[in-house]
């Protein structure tokens, strides 16, 4: 998470003057202060916004003390939000059992200034450095692109948002070919140098709101929305530009294949994303065959109603 990014916390709890005492105690700590009155409409913000941290009245609007802390934990959006709770009466019992439900302190009302304060600060630190890990684990370790399977995820939102509302969906794939006689001739470690730099080139030419994959070897695969086939060419020509011999001969040394997959409009909702991605991936082979490499494009069509 960016150190510049505002924090942000979600205040839940029925009794205005709560709600007020917190927005004070909480100035110069968070940058945002959002408010829910009940259950319902704090875990609906919650799952919106995706809070730093939420502090709850234990028993807000009379639903059980944790339910609020299992409807976050439920979602996979929110599960790794922090919790402080407030109780009006405290008991080792009540937090013992708010442990081991996940929260991250519980503080009696009214909270101490420098208590509240200080367990909110670390609740934020606590998210981000999270966050942070998981970035990391998600990113393919040679290229830093997004690993393949944290992508397909997201790959898979973008199509249903896209698709919901009728826009065409494009997969594309590109593949430097020839990788495993570069590691013959060159070794293995300047290989790796130009397909970190081939990678690096791949995103530049798909844009910086464009997420590029890396599955395996020297393949590469975006997602955009429309149909955009010359900033595809471009994405492998910048690539093709880096795939020459390292010594900086004309030689050739790899190929670049591109693949193409697009579902139209009308038809994408009743695609789904998985027979996109393999469209996308059997187009790259058909390219992949041809003797100087080149583009095999496949345009889907939605399966007939039976």
């Amino acid at each position: 998470m960016p150190s510049h990014e505002r924090s942000i916390a979600l205040i839940v709890a029925g009794e205005a003057a709560l709600h007020r005492q917190l927005e004070d105690m909480l100035d110069g700590v968070v940058d945002r202060r959002l408010h829910a009155t009940n259950l319902e409409s704090g875990l609906g913000l919650a799952r919106q916004v995706v809070p730093d941290v939420v502090l709850s009245d234990a028993d807000v609007d009379g639903a059980g003390t944790f339910d609020l802390v299992r409807g976050l934990r439920a979602d996979p959006a929110t599960l790794h939000v922090p919790v402080i709770l407030l109780a009006r009466r405290m008991s080792v019992e009540l937090r013992a059992a708010a442990l081991d439900q996940g929260v991250l302190a519980v503080l009696e009302q009214p909270p101490d200034n420098l208590a509240l304060q200080a367990h909110t600060r670390a609740a934020i630190r606590g998210k981000r450095a999270f966050e942070e890990l998981v970035a990391a684990h998600n990113k393919d370790a040679l290229t830093g692109l997004a690993s393949f399977e944290s992508w397909k995820q997201r790959a898979a939102l973008l199509v249903r948002r896209e698709t919901q509302a009728a826009r065409s969906i494009t997969v594309y794939s590109c593949a430097l070919r020839g990788l495993r006689t570069l590691n013959e001739t060159i070794g293995e470690a300047r290989t790796d140098e130009l397909l970190r730099r081939a990678a690096r080139a791949v995103q530049e030419a798909a844009g910086e709101h464009v997420q590029v994959c890396r599955r395996f070897g020297g393949q590469f695969l975006w997602v955009v929305a429309g149909q955009d086939e010359a900033r595809a060419r471009q994405c492998a020509q910048q690539a093709a530009a880096l795939a020459f011999s390292p010594d900086g001969g004309d030689d050739r040394v790899v190929d670049v294949a591109l693949g193409v997959a697009h579902a139209p409009a009308a038809e994408a909702l009743q695609i789904p994303f998985e027979a996109l991605l393999r469209s996308a991936l059997s187009s790259l082979r058909m390219a992949e065959k041809r003797e100087q490499g080149g583009v095999a494009l496949r345009q889907l069509s939605a399966p007939k109603a039976a």
